[in-house]
Parts: structure tokens; C-alpha cells; sequence
């Protein structure tokens, strides 16, 4: 408002120029006197977004990664201490929602590096520090490709030496994988069944009466859950769809890629997806423009 009753008390005289004073963090210029210009530098002002300070709030899983890139920028906590309370969520709740195939191992090393740049100011980015995971079928350095199926595993328990293409980008970006989230079996059908780890159970009913739908089960689960601000899945034919109508989520579905080197797919096209928690669909366009 006191931008607008700055504006508001220009006093527009005809025949040489005024000075506008407007708000500090818009510069003072020199304008033409004419009703037009003042009209004009009004919608201006009026078309602003109102910017923020992101909330504090007191679980940072619990809410966007805009308002936990805040709270480091305060100090309110680390990447080491959030990736930490992410890990121990995952455990603790693993055993009901079975939504985590694979925890990495270098997770926490990777929140300490995150956490050297913080303190160097020379973050990459939004995703820098963010605790994510990705789907079972992509392939992950240090872990082995299960895609959810105990036969699969059997045969192939060796750990991969190489990341996926989608899961080098968000390492790139500095996001901290945490590991792999269920599936269904090959990513083939809807209700997150694996033969591994079991039926996915829906965090709004861990009864197992409602489904948490599927393939990518897992990552939605883990989202819902706050067990992670993100997650990567894949969407052939719902996979992900699906499962975010059941927990009020938000997806970004990308083009076409062909990457059968470097996860499991039965299709020779996927559709890399990811889904990410939002209280509003605000903040869901925000974060996504994240990536």
C-alpha cells in the first residue's frame, strides 16, 4: 500500500518533468507529466506480485522446498540435519507403508557437501540440498536395480556402477538422492504390489483398505508422507497419475525419452515424472519451475 500512496500523491505538472517517488526497491526515474505515464506506472505496480518471506515452520518435510531453502538461508537447519530426519522417517515408517525399496548409502555425504557450498554461498541451484528419491526401476550408483520384483533381484543383486540419466540430472542440480522408492513389479500394474517389499499402503489409510494406486506408488507415498520434498517416477499409462489423485499431489509429466539403458522399463518409450507435495497449487508451479 505505500507504494500505491506514493504514486497516488504525484502531483502531474503539465510542461516540465516530476520525479516519481516509488518504493526502495524500484528505482526513481524522471517521467513525462501526462496522465498515460502515471496510469501506466499504476498497472505497473498493481500487476507486482506481493513477495514474501517464506513461513517457518516447524517440520521442514513437512512443507515446499521454497520454505526449506528459506529456513537454511536462516540457519533454522542444515541439509545434514533434515536429510537425517528424512532418513529416520523412512525407517521408522517402512515397516507399515512399505513405500522405500533401497535407502542409499551416501545420502548424508552428499547433504555435507551440499552444506560446504551453502556455507561457501555457491549453491547450484533450488534443488541444491533437497532431499528427493527415484523410482526402483532406475538404475542408481552403488545400488542394485531391483524393479520391485524378488526373481529380478535374485538374479541381478550386483549394484550398478552408474546413475540414470534422470538421476545424474538431479545429482547435477545437487539434490540428495535418498534412494529408491516400490513399485509395482516392472512398473507394470497400478495398486504399488511388489514382490519384494510388499503392498504399498496408502499414508490416509495404512489399514490397507484404500489403495495408494500405482506403479509409482513408492513416490507418491514417500511425498504424502514427507518422507521427501520430491520424487522421481514414470508414467506410461497412469503410473503416476493415478497415485497422486489419491493424496493431492502435484506431477510434472516431460516428453518422451528412450532410456533402456539405464533403468528397467517394459516399454521402449517412458515418460521420466516427477511428483512433489504442495498445500497449493501455487506452490506447485513454483517448485516445478524448480527443476
Amino acid at each position: 500500500m505505500a507504494v500505491l500512496v506514493r504514486l497516488l500523491h504525484v502531483v502531474i505538472q503539465r510542461g516540465r518533468p516530476v520525479t516519481v517517488h516509488l518504493h526502495p526497491v524500484i528505482r526513481t526515474r524522471r517521467m513525462s507529466p501526462t496522465r498515460r505515464d502515471a496510469l501506466a506506472q499504476l498497472s505497473a505496480l498493481l500487476a507486482m506480485p506481493l513477495l514474501q518471506w517464506p513461513e517457518l515452520i516447524a517440520d521442514p518435510l513437512a512443507g515446499t522446498i521454497a520454505e526449506y531453502q528459506a529456513g537454511r538461508v536462516r540457519g533454522a537447519w542444515t541439509a545434514v540435519e533434515v536429510t537425517a530426519r528424512a532418513i529416520e522417517r523412512c525407517s521408522q515408517a517402512n515397516a507399515t507403508l512399505r513405500a522405500i525399496d533401497l535407502l542409499s548409502p551416501t545420502a548424508l555425504d552428499e547433504a555435507r557437501t551440499s552444506d560446504a557450498r551453502a556455507r561457501r554461498r555457491a549453491l547450484r541451484g533450488a534443488l541444491d540440498g533437497v532431499p528427493v528419491f527415484a523410482k526402483s526401476i532406475y538404475d542408481m550408483q552403488s545400488l542394485p536395480t531391483t524393479a520391485s520384483s524378488a526373481e529380478w533381484n535374485r538374479l541381478f543383486p550386483e549394484p550398478v556402477t552408474r546413475d540414470a540419466i534422470e538421476v545424474a540430472r538431479l545429482r547435477r542440480a545437487g539434490a540428495i538422492v535418498l534412494g529408491k522408492t516400490t513399485a509395482d513389479d516392472f512398473a507394470y500394474r497400478g495398486n504399488g504390489t511388489s514382490t519384494l517389499s510388499g503392498q504399498v499402503r496408502n499414508p490416509y489409510d495404512p489399514s490397507g483398505g484404500r489403495t495408494p494406486g500405482g506403479s509409482s506408488a513408492g513416490s507418491a507415498v514417500a511425498v504424502a508422507y514427507a518422507m521427501a520434498f520430491a520424487a522421481l517416477g514414470t508414467d506410461d499409462g497412469g503410473s503416476n497419475r493415478i497415485p497422486r489423485r489419491r493424496r493431492h499431489e502435484a506431477h510434472l509429466r516431460t516428453g518422451a525419452t528412450h532410456r533402456r539403458h539405464s533403468h528397467v522399463a517394459l516399454s521402449r518409450h517412458t515418460w521420466p515424472v516427477g511428483a512433489h507435495r504442495c498445500r497449493r497449487r501455487a506452490h506447485a508451479r513454483r517448485d516445478c519451475r524448480t527443476g
